[in-house]
């Protein structure tokens, strides 16, 4: 298993905002799947739609992209959780 700190940038306007989530996976390709999930997700999968002009999901008024994405190590990860960021892992995806 491998482990990720991964973003969720959201746009509102003039403003602009990351959120930081950790989860596991098995491979990148998984990973990537994950961190999609996530931002067309973010606020709810009923309130968000793809919007191909803009490369983004919609929540009007906000915009929701995928952000950074980086493997970490084990370590990193437990002590990172130990912050109080919760382990987003997919069960059963």
């Amino acid at each position: 298993m491998k482990y990720w700190i991964a973003n969720i940038d959201e746009r509102n306007g003039e403003f602009e905002y990351e959120q930081t989530i950790i989860f596991t996976a098995a491979t990148k390709a998984e990973a990537d799947d994950t961190h999609e999930f996530y931002a067309s997700t973010w606020y709810g999968e009923d309130n968000m739609r793809w919007d191909e002009d803009d490369n983004c999901w919609w929540n009007e008024p906000v915009a929701v992209t995928e952000g950074r994405m980086t493997e970490i190590d084990e370590h990193t990860f437990d002590q990172i959780r130990k912050h109080g960021l919760p382990d987003l892992t997919r069960k059963g995806a």
